[in-house]
């Protein structure tokens, strides 16, 4: 029987209000209560020590005024307060020791019918990152003041795991078990893949940033009590693509990582003159980048596509190369969400000029 439910019932049994089989069962239930003083050390000690004495004294039914005395005596003593008190004592202890923010968002178990998992906690208290692996082989690197709850053992059907702070997750794939990090009010749930999760101090926010893969961001149950907002359910994320999750009104802002990263390996963008362009259309530049970055770059005006640029772009850095076409066109970028607009700027000086980045 569930704790409310019981709770529902034993209001009624102060009123008067049960007869027949179910106030025999809480005069039961009373007097295997008083009568055994054994402490209840844990959910299955004290579920067993109460159903054991229902049982054993609705089975004996040679002395059915014996509880009817029993009965009065409570009311009038006061003992049903404390009964009352022992059993939101109970329910408080049953709720500590079973992991409640497991089955806010996904009630379904880590642990197979009839099998029990033991939980981990890892608290950084250092002054160094902390590496943790994972029973299925995943990797989740904890900063300085983060933690990290996962179990011994994940579910046949999924992974989950709960943390604080700033924690970087290389998650192994495994298309049969999705893997679900819960973070405050958010939850991060992939396939496969690499992301991080920091907390924004001072803001009341999360933020989640992919560095490979894809990942749904979604709020946890019961954490969107505030927003108005109702259709942000959840946000999908590409590489270098982040969200910011802001407590307080419910909403997510969608933007791009401080430093994107190469997310395409082939040849084509992996060699030393992948980016060293030679009086190429910008329209083609622009089309390499978003393809080995997973950006979205636009234009403000159509006509600058057809600009012949001659230019070494080979950093590592999106932002720097951004910055040197910008320089070449006499044009400025900004983000906006996450697309990278380039707007203003001009061609006829091309022809004349060539840009380098420094070796």
């Amino acid at each position: 029987m569930r704790i409310k439910g019981f709770l529902r019932l034993l209001k009624k049994y102060s009123e008067g209000a049960l007869t027949g089989d179910k106030k025999e069962v809480m005069d039961a239930w009373y007097n295997a209560l008083r009568y055994d003083s054994s402490p209840a050390a844990d959910r299955d000690r004290v579920k067993s020590r109460i159903w054991d004495g229902i049982l054993s004294k609705t089975a004996d039914q040679s002395h059915p005024e014996h509880y009817v005395s029993e009965e009065r005596f409570w009311w009038r003593s006061g003992i049903f307060k404390a009964a009352v008190c022992l059993v939101l004592l109970t329910a408080g202890a049953l709720f500590y020791l079973v992991p409640q923010e497991d089955s806010a968002a996904y009630p379904d178990s880590e642990a197979s019918a009839g099998e029990s998992v033991n939980w981990h906690f890892v608290d950084n208290t250092g002054t160094r990152s902390k590496d943790v692996l994972l029973s299925d082989g995943s990797r989740v690197i904890l900063e300085p003041g983060s933690t990290l709850k996962y179990p011994d053992r994940f579910s046949d059907d999924s992974r989950r795991v709960y943390t604080e702070g700033n924690v970087l997750f290389e998650v192994s794939k495994d298309s049969a078990r999705p893997f679900f990090a819960f973070a405050g009010e958010v939850v991060v749930r992939v396939l496969g893949t690499s992301f991080t999760i920091r907390r924004i101090e001072g803001k009341a926010a999360t933020e989640v940033a992919v560095i490979t893969g894809k990942v749904v961001v979604e709020k946890a149950s019961g954490s969107d009590r505030g927003s108005r907002d109702r259709t942000e359910s959840k946000v999908v994320l590409t590489p270098n693509e982040k969200v910011t999750f802001f407590r307080n009104s419910g909403h997510y802002i969608t933007g791009l990582v401080e430093n994107p990263v190469l997310i395409e390996k082939t040849d084509e963008f992996i060699q030393p003159q992948s980016f060293d362009f030679d009086e190429t259309p910008l329209v083609q530049i622009l089309d390499k980048l978003q393809r080995a970055y997973g950006v979205s770059i636009a234009v403000s005006d159509d006509s600058l596509l057809d600009c012949q640029l001659t230019a070494d772009l080979s950093s590592d850095n999106l932002y720097g190369k951004m910055e040197l076409i910008c320089a070449i066109m006499n044009a400025k970028y900004e983000i906006t969400g996450n697309t990278i607009l380039l707007s203003g700027g001009v061609c006829s000086i091309l022809e004349k000029q060539e840009y380098k980045l420094p070796r």
